[in-house]
């Protein structure tokens, strides 16, 4: 990962044909290095995982609570 870090990356895209190009030579330098990039980007995906579920759980609960509220005007139902 230090040599990404050299190379100016502050993340990869490997939807990008370049960082995927960039990423195989490297590789090819020092094998070892995958183990190291793969875990490193499932630890940042699995992060952002449970950082989207809490915001989804924290929007579903504020949908709930809106759409239980009367709207200003909104005659109570006899």
């Amino acid at each position: 990962m230090q040599a990404i870090c050299r190379q100016g990356w502050a993340s990869l895209d490997f939807r990008e044909e370049e960082h995927a190009a960039r990423l195989a030579k490297l590789l090819a330098k020092n094998a070892e290095m995958f183990d190291e990039i793969v875990s490193k980007q499932t630890t940042l995906l699995e992060k952002e995982i449970i950082d989207l579920t809490n915001k989804a759980d924290q929007l579903s609960k504020e949908i709930a609570k809106l759409s239980t509220q009367r709207q200003p005007g909104e005659k109570i139902a006899t």
